[in-house]
């Protein structure tokens, strides 16, 4: 009787293990375990949540490149206001020498021009007269070959009769007068900072201050910076 009972029970744990492990096989496939960085548990989640997250984390990188483009277009379109089509302006020297530079300040950079080459006439004795310097190199507008986020980059600066940085024709080293006089910096006047690589003076170079290109850069109205305000949204959804 005793091993009777004995083999029925053998039996019966056989087939309720049997039915437990088809049933781990059938249902394996909607679980999946991972571990967790933070104790290192371990739990099962639903495939269906692991779908979830997924189409959830796609959609979101999705939006994260979408909102990257468009912002950094949007910063190209910024940098590239005063360095592109019909956004510079020529300046042009006594030897007809040519340059571009951007269209706001090309009258300031075409006057200072014309401070440094000016001739000194004297109406009473035509004999005194002295012919004025003479500009024989002059770089403004560039897309390249300068330090990073230079002012050549969008027309704001020129550098004349340079040879190297701070090396130049020697009337370039005392026209900060003139340049004051127009509202231009003359790169002589900078001063050294320690510990910066592109620092001290810089005869020969000319550009816009900074303070001039924030009081000429132009203001948004209400109704623009909200219709801006609502493209960064739609741009986030």
């Amino acid at each position: 009787m005793f091993k009777s009972l004995l083999v029925i029970a053998m039996i019966t744990g056989l087939f309720i293990l049997a039915i437990s492990a088809k049933a781990e096989a059938r249902t394996h496939y909607k679980h999946y375990t991972f571990q967790r960085a933070a104790g290192d548990h371990t739990f099962h989640q639903n495939r269906r949540v692991e779908r979830a997250a997924f189409r959830k984390g796609t959609a979101s990188r999705r939006l994260t490149r979408t909102h990257e483009a468009r912002y950094h277009k949007h910063r190209r379109h910024h940098r590239a206001a005063v360095d592109a089509n019909g956004n510079l302006a020529p300046v042009v020297t006594a030897n007809g020498l040519v340059s571009k530079v951007a269209k706001p300040f090309q009258e300031k950079f075409q006057q200072f021009i014309k401070l440094v080459e000016a001739d000194t006439v004297y109406p009473e004795r035509p004999d005194l007269n002295e012919r004025g310097n003479r500009i024989h190199d002059i770089g403004c507008y560039a897309r390249g070959g300068h330090m990073p986020r230079s002012k050549h980059y969008r027309g704001l600066a020129c550098d004349i009769d340079q040879t190297k940085r701070n090396v130049t024709s020697s009337f370039m080293y005392h026209i900060t007068p003139l340049a004051k006089l127009v509202g231009l910096t003359d790169g002589a006047t900078w001063p050294r900072k320690v510990g910066e690589r592109y620092t001290g003076p810089d005869a020969g170079h000319i550009e816009v201050g900074n303070t001039l290109i924030a009081e000429n850069r132009p203001t948004r109205t209400y109704a623009a910076r909200k219709h801006h305000g609502r493209k960064i949204r739609m741009a986030r959804r």
